[in-house]
């Protein structure tokens, strides 16, 4: 959202502010306008504005759930939220990364293991994911390495298990993967499925 469009934004709600001040204020004014009686939030924004969200919302008497897309930041949002954030769902586009029922998810904890990493975190399964995914599209595209050729490679992929994770490529389908899973921050920002 630009500049512009949340100080339109903030206008058409009769938020009398300047949008780089919004932060803040934004969150205030969907807590001063928010049902409390409600029994879910869906929230969307950065980090900050949605911990001081839940926490205004929480300390006005909120018992609602709420519920967060991943690419929030899940331990970034637990971090921010401390213990107010027991009970904070967040949508997940890869496996829980401590579990040991997916191979590819076994597979990037004992290469992370061997790299001295032992902090397993859903972002950084994604950047692995990921790596798989450009890894096999490289090998797939072959030694006469072209943008439009690994393009045109990539939308012929079809379906791919990276063990246990697919993706699937075509022209049309750029998203890579349906899956999506929903977890909980749990006691001390572990988080529960």
């Amino acid at each position: 959202m630009s500049h512009e469009d949340l100080q339109a934004a903030l206008e058409r709600a009769g938020i009398s502010a300047d949008a780089s001040e919004a932060h803040g204020l934004l969150c205030g004014a969907l807590c001063t306008r928010a049902d409390y009686g409600a029994e879910f939030y869906n929230t969307l924004g950065d980090i900050a504005s949605i911990a001081e969200f839940v926490r205004q919302m929480k300390k006005a008497g909120s018992g609602a759930t709420f519920y967060n897309v991943s690419f929030v930041g899940s331990k970034a949002l637990a971090d921010a939220l401390g213990k107010e954030g027991v009970g904070v769902a967040i949508s997940q586009v890869v496996p829980f990364p401590w579990g040991t029922g997916v191979p590819v998810v076994k597979e990037y904890q004992q290469l992370a293991k061997k790299a001295g990493f032992t902090d397993y975190n859903f972002s950084a399964l994604e950047g692995f994911l990921s790596a798989k995914v450009l890894v096999e599209g490289l090998r797939r595209t072959g030694r006469s390495l072209t943008r439009e050729r690994f393009i045109s490679t990539m939308e012929a992929m079809g379906d791919v298990d990276l063990g246990g994770f697919y993706v699937g490529y075509s022209p049309t389908n750029r998203a890579g993967s349906k899956f999506v899973d929903l977890t909980i921050i749990g006691r001390q920002g572990r988080f529960l499925r």
